[in-house]
């Protein structure tokens, strides 16, 4: 047997999907696909040892994750009890928590058996001879209710054999009681978090190592609590409390200077703040996708025992009043008003919308229709607005009735030709299925246009999100963001928080040691800038604002932007500052200068060479994984292969689709394009795109958006786009072959040059292969 060679381990490595399936160590494919380099020589030894000898490392097939094959997804729901919340899509590990508590509550407050029940919980041992599982009796329970007599009790603990009583356990991590002070049953998880954080020392991490800390391993102990239930605010503040103690402590043994409000430190870094999670924004985001699963998927086992108890003839948006809710419920419908925010009407049928009251138009927020006049026709239907022929809207109607802004998004928004029941959508996702981030994110971003990050009187919040675009690494990009938040050490910030000390440049003498004094304008500053060839003088660096002074290097219209290691001369000009106040070290400027510099280049050479590391050889890498050419595509086809794109332009009237269709057995393309009204999105013209080509040709489609693809592999996934992946269902049956693929946009020009063409005409357009010779390429 021939030797195994570097190339067909290298092909079959990088064949695999990078972050799937890690091994005990941790290790996914990625870390071998960014190693090759490094590993290659032994994979390839260890792979032709096992030709050549037969010896398989047993290791190799050692595994954390058993992958059920895609074939039995559908049918796993059917498969697997409902009352088990694993493995199948949909149901979540708080399905049992929400159902045991509301189990829990029931008892204890329905006047038929309230005092006088029994309720049984039970731990199950694993890997029993026979059948694989016994009762743990050391970890079940028995609660009885206060009527149920003592004799009754011991004959019920002796028949079961489970001696302990419930009630004040947990269950699944949380209190199987809720009753009382909803501050002590909730306590648990503030002490968890600070003893956790308590723990990090403080003083051990970088501002970089607590930002992780922060975002990915604090909110592992309130956020499995808050999907299911409201924390106290006295809770959540003491949870933000602990988690901003460690942020600004420097010793690990006190809270430190808190220099900005935490508020603001929980903005996007697009408006200006770190992209900490605020606890009771994201707590009640958590609850809204309780409240949105109850709405989605009705027939749930989750969603039949809620709406049994409250909402039997209505659905869970009604306000109705419930006899004593439990706690569970309470939280779920404090998100209510969460929900109705991004709650969305889509059109099917139109015969339970009203026009002038519900959301469903699609504005920037989902509303009622504007009407054209201080007059509304209260007779006005859905079905009087649609052309049931053409299935189109009628304009004319749309025109008449609504106002000018609102006839464009009302024609946009797509129709099913079978007419089905109006359905609810959330708004603010191109899925139109609710998501935590997508609720969290517009509930910030609506907060942070009320109180944007500024300083005196001066909009810097661009400003702010320019940092982090700055070419250099993480902990210098963080420092320049201290710079312009003011969050820095110098003499008159310490002053101005009440801290006594000289208020003056120690460097200098200055009067006043203020953040753009110690960066810009004391005098070693300014010759480190000078040194480094910035051009420094009253009608450039340094001006008396250090927002306009971090500007002129981070605006790509000001000449400062061609300093490309400018974040790495502020950094070492405040070392060398913190030398001098610290240390009693003055350093060179010059040595400050060559410091930088050589720091800069260093990184910067080092990001080439990663860059090149990371694109893979294009021997080894199959064809369909390529991304850098046209010649990524197979050159070996049967039948027809059809490259499809969609071009949308917000202030353009009309949006345009392209394609261009190949033969395997004719070296000559067939093309087409055309235009129609603007739609709702990119998107929408991307698919709107796809099913007009479908139409004109039977093979094989390439397009260069991948959310197409996606949706038209997982259509339930993509429940805002039914009416057009319904008709992809109806057209996809008359092909005898179909597939949709993803290619690289430098492989789809020409379809998208044609939808680019037929966008700018100034009128309808519709051509297939017969198209106008300045639009060829």
């Amino acid at each position: 047997m021939a030797p195994a060679t570097e190339a067909e381990v290298g092909k079959a490595l990088f064949m695999m999907s990078p972050n799937k399936a890690p091994g005990p160590d941790g290790m996914t494919a990625l870390f071998f696909q960014k190693a090759w380099r490094v590993v290659k020589e032994d994979l390839v030894a260890m792979v032709d040892r096992f030709l050549k000898e037969g010896v398989f490392d047993k290791s190799l097939n050692r595994t954390h994750i058993c992958l059920i094959p895609k074939r039995l997804k559908p049918i796993l729901p059917d498969l697997i009890s409902e009352t088990q919340t694993t493995f199948v899509p949909g149901r979540l590990i708080s399905d049992n928590i929400l159902i045991a508590q509301e189990m829990f509550h029931g008892l204890t407050t329905n006047p038929s058996c309230k005092g006088k029940f029994m309720a049984i919980k039970t731990d199950m041992s694993k890997y029993e001879a026979v059948s694989g599982q016994q009762i743990n009796f050391a970890k079940s329970s028995i609660q009885f209710g206060h009527k149920v007599d003592e004799a009754v009790r011991t004959v019920m603990h002796g028949v079961l054999g489970i001696s302990n009583l419930g009630g004040m356990g947990s269950y699944l991590g949380l209190p199987e009681s809720l009753g009382g002070s909803k501050t002590k049953v909730f306590s648990f998880v503030r002490d968890k978090l600070q003893s956790r954080t308590t723990g990090w020392s403080a003083k051990l991490f970088s501002k970089g190592g607590k930002e992780v800390m922060i975002k990915s391993v604090a909110p592992a102990v309130p956020n499995f609590v808050m999907s299911c239930f409201r924390l106290p605010k006295t809770i959540t503040s003491k949870l933000t409390s602990a988690v901003a103690n460690f942020w600004w402590s420097t010793t690990g043994q006190a809270g430190g200077m808190h220099w900005l409000a935490w508020d603001k430190l929980c903005c996007s870094k697009q408006l200006g703040g770190l992209g900490f999670r605020h606890v009771d924004d994201f707590n009640s985001a958590l609850l809204a996708k309780q409240l949105w699963r109850l709405i989605e998927a009705p027939n749930t086992l989750f969603a039949r025992v809620f709406k049994g108890r409250y909402y039997r003839n209505s659905n869970p948006m009604e306000p109705i009043r419930s006899y004593s809710p439990s706690y569970g419920w309470r939280s779920i419908i404090f998100a209510r008003y969460l929900v109705n925010k991004g709650l969305i009407i889509r059109v099917g049928s139109g015969e339970s919308i009203s026009i002038w009251t519900d959301p469903w138009v699609p504005a920037q927020s989902p509303r009622r229709a504007f009407s054209k006049g201080p007059l509304k026709d209260s007779s006005l239907q859905i079905s009087h607005l649609i052309d049931c022929h053409m299935n189109t809207w009628r304009m004319d109607m749309l025109k008449e009735h609504f106002a000018p802004e609102d006839v464009d998004l009302i024609g946009a928004i797509p129709l099913e030709s079978c007419r089905p029941q109006d359905s609810l959508g959330w708004h603010f996702t191109k899925s139109g299925k609710y998501t935590v981030k997508s609720r969290y994110d517009t509930e910030l971003f609506a907060a942070s246009r009320l109180s944007t990050v500024s300083r005196s009187g001066l909009e810097i919040t661009p400003l702010l999100a320019g940092v982090w675009g700055a070419h250099c690494p993480p902990k210098i990009k963080r420092f320049m963001w201290q710079v312009l938040t003011g969050c820095i050490l110098v003499s008159a910030n310490l002053r101005r928080r009440g801290i006594a000390c000289d208020s003056g440049c120690v460097r200098c003498g200055a009067e006043e040691e203020t953040i753009n004094h110690a960066i810009f304008c004391c005098p070693p500053a300014r010759q480190v800038w000078a040194l480094a060839q910035v051009p420094v003088g009253p009608d450039s660096l340094p001006t008396e604002s250090v927002y306009a002074n971090v500007d002129h290097f981070l605006d790509s219209t000001n000449p400062g932007s061609q300093i490309k290691n400018f974040p790495w001369l502020m950094w070492y000009i405040w070392k060398a500052r913190n030398a001098r106040v610290f240390e009693d070290v003055m350093d060179n400027p010059l040595d400050v200068v060559r410091l930088a510099e050589g720091e800069a280049n260093a990184w910067l050479q080092a990001q080439v060479e990663v860059e090149d590391e990371d694109r893979p050889n294009p021997s080894l890498v199959p064809n369909s994984r390529q991304r850098e050419s046209t010649s990524s595509l197979p050159n070996f086809f049967t039948g027809y292969r059809c490259f499809v794109d969609g071009s949308w332009k917000a202030t353009d009237a009309l949006a345009g689709a392209g394609w261009v269709c190949s033969s395997s057995q004719d070296s000559r393309s067939t093309m087409g394009a055309t235009n129609f009204r603007r739609s709702l999105s990119p998107l929408h013209a991307e698919i709107e795109a796809f099913i007009w080509a479908m139409r004109c040709m039977i093979g094989h489609d390439y397009t260069d958006c991948s959310d197409l693809v996606k949706m038209v592999s997982s259509p339930h996934d993509w429940p805002a786009f039914t009416p057009y992946l319904d008709d992809i269902k109806i057209d996809q049956a008359e092909f005898s072959s179909f597939s949709l693929s993803l290619v690289p946009r430098n492989a789809n020009v020409s379809a998208d040059s044609l939808a680019r063409q037929a966008r700018l005409s100034s009128q309808h357009v519709l051509f297939v292969n017969n198209l106008p010779p300045n639009w060829l390429f």
